[in-house]
């Protein structure tokens, strides 16, 4: 079975200094990844270009309602300082830039779509507790919102 083999170093955001978030570039089988680990859900989940793209066009007032929903625990984690501050991910079909914006966020960016979008710690936590579904759901505007010019 082959294995995951993580690219670079991670990129850490933190929040009340004990729920932590750790980005690390992966390959896998099916090629290039973010993987995004949570210490206070417990889970974690990659994603490729395309998955992160189709997160940048969400409203960040519904992923807000969306973070409330999480179950997280109470945990300590020794925090590891984060060793860079950027990640890109690119595929045929997408391109994605994270950005640690602070400590306890990070901006996405979509550049060929056009869409960014700010994450904190909750939002992030939430990702890693989503299903294909729910990736389904946000690309079946492929593009994003009609609304939207997309060249």
């Amino acid at each position: 079975m082959p294995q995951i083999q993580p690219s670079g170093k991670p990129l850490r955001v933190v929040a009340d200094g004990n729920r932590q978030v750790t980005i690390q570039k992966v390959h896998t089988p099916r090629g290039e990844r973010l993987q995004f680990d949570a210490s206070a859900t417990d889970e974690s989940i990659r994603l490729d270009a395309v998955a992160l793209e189709s997160v940048t066009w969400q409203e960040s007032s519904e992923m807000a309602d969306r973070a409330a929903t999480v179950e997280r625990t109470t945990t300590t984690v020794e925090r590891a300082p984060s060793e860079v501050d950027e990640l890109m991910i690119a595929n045929e079909y997408g391109q994605v830039q994270l950005e640690r914006v602070d400590d306890d966020a990070v901006h996405l960016r979509a550049p060929k779509l056009g869409h960014e979008i700010t994450l904190d710690v909750d939002e992030l936590e939430w990702l890693t507790v989503q299903d294909h579904e729910t990736f389904t759901t946000f690309l079946e505007q492929p593009f994003g919102p009609e609304d939207h010019d997309h060249h």
